[in-house]
């Protein structure tokens, strides 16, 4: 017995039925979908929203279940390098897609009003069929073995749009209406994924907003799509003064710094690696008859996770502010080594921890074991709670005088 799918009973009439494409008829296949595998393979969602690295698996799997060549999940209200998964046989295709500017004509923007409406499109819906031999976006996408898609619409928050594609080859035969109507109905479990992977992530960057808000470091965090998510409290001072957020964006009063912190973040996300904090970009907001303030943009650490409250934060360094307690402070209180006291200080002053490895000319493994050994010793798991602790370092030093 198959459980409901969003309301879709996954017990198929009786179907038995042979597309050469897929192999022999099976129980529980209907049409070119095995309702079995995809049932497995919605149930990798769960998992995925705690572990985003398995988002990539559900797409392996969910491509395999449904009879289709390849699959995505995209922004599609923004669509970017850093908000794409695919799986690993249109890996090249997807970022030719992107060196080439395909996301400014891609033919499959037509399919947004199909999408808001019904929650699902298919290509043939939306393409005049001699499109598919003709225009230039099919011929690229023939060049790579695709061809036919069917986009499911589902989002973690209200007002996105992200999109599940499940693409197949000319060879293959288009998505049909009997399995659009059960690939409708996975769309609600999709929906309870991302809102879990969504609050999830909400808690998890909670803990470095706390340290930063205690140790009044001033910090704007943004999302995948580098729009602002939060601005702690020692940052909204700044703002409507020194900074801006106007439509979700980080502006300053001088366009060309805009554009500058716009690139940052931009260069930010794009940046391939695992650790957030090996890739930060610097911006210099220029004050009158005040000191220069100083924006360090980075990932927040780990891959950014299409779902992510937040993907990386820019801390704001205000020149006149002592924000951490002394080396030695820390070294008495915590048993720290000079250089652990010393990389616990400039990571809490907003230092990368490769900004750290080179103003110490140490390599950067020796600073993330130290960074290791760091918290350890001051019982904190994270940046977010070494920060805290830090701060209330200084704070105690404060009354101390």
């Amino acid at each position: 017995m198959f459980t409901p799918i969003g309301g879709i009973e996954l017990v198929p009439p009786d179907v038995s039925w042979k597309n050469p494409g897929f192999g022999v008829s099976l129980a529980g296949v209907c049409l070119g979908i095995d309702l079995e595998k995809l049932d497995r393979a919605l149930d990798r969602v769960l998992d995925a929203a705690v572990d985003s690295a398995l988002w990539s698996v559900f797409l392996e799997e969910v491509t395999e279940a449904t009879g289709s060549y390849a699959a995505s999940i995209v922004r599609f209200d923004r669509l970017s390098p850093s908000t794409t998964l695919v799986t690993r046989n249109i890996a090249s295709a997807s970022e030719e897609y992107y060196q080439s500017g395909w996301p400014s004509s891609d033919w499959n923007l037509h399919a947004r009003n199909l999408l808001a409406r019904d929650g699902i499109a298919r290509t043939q819906q939306f393409t005049p069929p001699e499109f598919l031999e003709k225009h230039d976006f099919f011929r690229f996408m023939g060049k790579h073995a695709l061809r036919y898609s069917c986009m499911i619409e589902w989002h973690a928050v209200p007002h996105e749009m992200l999109c599940l594609g499940l693409h197949r080859t000319p060879d293959q035969e288009p998505y049909s209406d009997e399995e659009a109507a059960i690939l409708l109905g996975i769309r609600e479990r999709l929906m309870v994924g991302a809102r879990m992977a969504y609050r999830i992530s909400q808690n998890r960057v909670s803990g470095t907003i706390s340290g930063l808000d205690i140790a009044r470091i001033a910090a704007i965090f943004f999302d995948p799509l580098g729009r602002i998510t939060h601005v702690n409290k020692a940052a909204l001072p700044l703002l409507d003064r020194d900074l801006r957020v106007v439509d979700q964006e980080l502006r300053s009063f001088d366009d060309a710094e805009t554009a500058q912190i716009r690139r940052a973040i931009r260069s930010v996300l794009n940046h391939e690696g695992s650790v957030g904090s090996e890739h930060v970009e610097g911006v210099a907001i220029v004050r009158k008859e005040q000191p220069s303030l100083f924006l360090r943009i980075q990932r927040i650490a780990g891959e950014i996770d299409l779902f992510a409250h937040s993907a990386g934060l820019c801390v704001i360094e205000i020149p006149e502010q002592q924000r951490t307690a002394q080396p030695d402070t820390l070294r008495k209180a915590f048993g720290l080594t000079e250089q652990e006291a010393l990389i616990a200080v400039r990571l809490c002053e907003g230092l990368s921890l490769r900004e750290i490895s080179e103003a110490t000319e140490r390599s950067y493994e020796t600073v993330r074991t130290h960074m290791k050994s760091i918290l350890q010793k001051t019982g904190t798991s994270r940046q977010g709670e070494l920060i805290a602790l830090v701060a209330k370092m200084k704070m105690y030093e404060s009354n101390a005088a």
